[in-house]
């Protein structure tokens, strides 16, 4: 019987994506579910897995004109209800996904402290972006997992506007279906397609369990004490 969302995402928990990228190998999916190595994290030591909900931007067609700083703050509102539709966004959210944007990796920043809390508090497990975030030091505090092509400055307002929720994206060179499965951590980022997961979570389990194994003996050879990344 096929195992339910939450025993995917258990079946996951602790898994390097070395393992998940050595299982796609043995699956005959070799170098087709990895994402660019030009999509990394920027906190570093987090990882993720999870099922990806999926989100699209697109350049925006507008001119904007002058404004005062009180009129543009109202623009800024605007935007962010109308054309970014984040509230539609988190109410899309499940616990435990990872979302995952495409935004043709422009040089604008879609994702930055407050989003990330807001985000989180839906029941996020880690983000990645084809594109760019800001507020570095505030989302290395607040601990998400996230993964960016760039860190940039520039805001998204009146740069881009949402276009799609849940279809099928480009995120790092790969495609990405809703469901499918997600796995990053400062090697990078992987893509496993939903119908293979649970069998690439097996195989992954089963690399990891040997190799801890093999490091365990080397650790009591060298003298090292027993932590958990080889129990």
């Amino acid at each position: 019987m096929a195992m339910s969302r939450q025993e995917l995402i258990e079946a996951y928990r602790g898994l390097r994506t070395a393992d998940v990228c050595d299982a796609l190998d043995e699956l005959n999916l070799r170098d087709v579910c990895m994402m660019s190595d030009e999509i990394k994290s920027i906190v570093p030591g987090k990882s993720c897995a999870g099922p990806a909900l999926t989100v699209r931007h697109m350049p925006a067609r507008v001119t904007v004109g002058h404004m005062s700083p009180e009129e543009y703050r109202e623009f800024m509102s605007y935007w962010y209800r109308e054309k970014m539709r984040n509230r539609e966004i988190k109410e899309k959210v499940r616990p435990g996904d990872i979302l995952v944007v495409d935004d043709g990796a422009s040089k604008v920043s879609l994702w930055g402290s407050a989003i990330s809390m807001n985000m989180t508090i839906a029941g996020i497990a880690g983000v990645v972006i084809n594109g760019g975030a800001r507020d570095t030091a505030e989302l290395r505090i607040q601990g998400l997992p996230t993964f960016v092509r760039y860190t940039m400055r520039e805001t998204c307002i009146a740069r881009m506007e949402l276009e799609s929720i849940n279809s099928v994206i480009n995120c790092g060179d790969v495609k990405v279906e809703p469901e499918d499965f997600i796995v990053a951590d400062d090697d990078g980022v992987l893509v496993v397609p939903r119908d293979v997961a649970e069998e690439a979570a097996r195989l992954a389990r089963g690399t990891l369990d040997s190799d801890k194994k093999g490091r365990r003996k080397s650790y009591e050879a060298l003298g090292y004490e027993i932590d958990e990344t080889v129990t």
